[in-house]
């Protein structure tokens, strides 16, 4: 039986250790990947801030023109009526001078 020198297995020193680390634990601080994913993200939260405070201000400019139209309406709505009513008025007066002219006159022989 002959036996093989067993191999020694080197350790790593602990520089090699840290060179094979990733770069957040090996520096101990962001990297640029990391950086300009923080940015784009903190990007993406100010575009959604400030279009959510467009989107507030055109929906208030929304109801104001919607209760100006809902006004409008009702007072078109006021008119319409006062309308129909003269027009009524005037239906009734009609009505009322046709039957007088349809009435024999006093003392005029047909």
């Amino acid at each position: 039986m002959t036996t093989e020198p067993t191999k020694l297995r080197r350790v790593p020193t602990p520089g090699e250790l840290e060179s094979k680390a990733p770069p957040r634990a090996r520096r101990g601080r962001p990297s640029g990947p990391e950086i300009a994913l923080a940015l784009a993200l903190v990007v993406a939260l100010a575009v959604l801030i400030w279009s959510r405070v467009q989107l507030g201000d055109q929906i208030d400019v929304l109801r104001g023109q919607t209760r100006a139209l809902q006004a409008a309406v009702a007072e078109r709505e006021r008119v319409i009526d006062a309308q129909t009513d003269r027009l009524e008025d005037v239906r009734t007066h009609v009505d009322r001078l046709g039957e007088l002219l349809n009435r024999p006159l006093p003392g005029i022989p047909d």
